[in-house]
């Protein structure tokens, strides 16, 4: 077993000394613990400091530095603690290529982290957690099944103008009619379909089904070619895993419990009464 720890602090050697320690600790054979660390630094981008000391690293190096002590043993199971925190967005994508390498050696990997983007790029199951409780352990897509709304995005190349807007809005919901949500949560959109010109997208709230997407594609493409032209089509993972979690939460919320909050009540009038006699004794 390997663990990264959330935030790694090391003693005061280089990092050649440093994974040599860490590889004898862990009875790596002594004969290939220079090979080891080789490659592994190598990897991290990291063989120009192989002679420097960590304690000079920045952040993201001393968590690259982190994750190769976790894996210097080649364990079957890694346990890693909030892996990308705080790290530059090279840094991260050097960090996931990591974790997809040891992902294809059929390593199993446990990843703790807030970054819902994070867990989507390189999670094959997710496991949400409440006040300490599992609260939904699946697929993303599979949990995604358990929105109330589903929703796909179209980004056009060209903006649409505000003239064009509402009647443009009314000829989509007539044609993409049959695939549209039709008990949609007046909390997330009043319509079914929206349009946010900063970004030039098209948010279509649809009926969840994998033929309805295909549908609301070819749609799109052949009946409004002279409107716009589709230059992408996503589902974000990160929007639908955030919207999942909020769901999850309020629909495991506990009841409060009645007797509790007649206690709590009484507690806090207790507490009223006993500060108002202190201030009369005090007068």
């Amino acid at each position: 077993m390997g663990f990264l720890i959330d935030i790694p602090e090391f003693y005061k050697m280089t990092a050649y000394q440093l994974l040599k320690y860490f590889a004898k600790l862990q009875n790596y054979p002594k004969n290939k613990i220079n090979e080891r660390i080789d490659w592994l630094l190598a990897f991290f981008k990291l063989t120009e400091w192989k002679h420097e000391n960590v304690k000079k690293f920045s952040k993201g190096m001393k968590q690259k530095v982190g994750l190769i002590q976790a894996i210097i043993h080649d364990p079957e199971i890694i346990i890693l603690d909030e892996p990308q925190t705080g790290l530059d967005p090279l840094a991260r994508v050097d960090i996931r290529n990591g974790i997809k390498a040891l992902q294809s050696q059929g390593k199993t990997i446990f990843v703790a982290s807030h970054m819902l983007y994070e867990i989507s790029e390189i999670c094959d199951k997710i496991a949400m957690i409440n006040r300490g409780a599992i609260i939904g352990f699946d697929t993303v897509e599979n949990l995604a099944s358990a929105l109330k709304t589903s929703e796909v995005i179209f980004e056009v190349l060209e903006s649409i103008t505000p003239h064009e807007l509402d009647p443009l809005l009314s000829r989509l919901t007539e044609k993409l009619n049959p695939y549209l949500d039709k008990d949609l949560d007046p909390s997330v959109s009043k319509i079914p379909i929206k349009y946010y010109p900063e970004e030039k997208e098209l948010k279509i709230f649809y009926d969840g089904k994998n033929k309805s997407k295909g549908e609301i594609l070819k749609i799109l493409i052949k009946e409004f070619e002279s409107d716009f032209t589709v230059v992408s089509y996503t589902q974000e993972k990160t929007s639908q895993l955030e919207r999942v979690y909020t769901q999850m939460v309020k629909d495991n919320e506990p009841e409060p419990n009645i007797q509790d909050v007649k206690i709590k009540e009484k507690k806090k009038k207790f507490r009223l009464r006993k500060g108002q006699l202190k201030g009369e004794i005090k007068k």
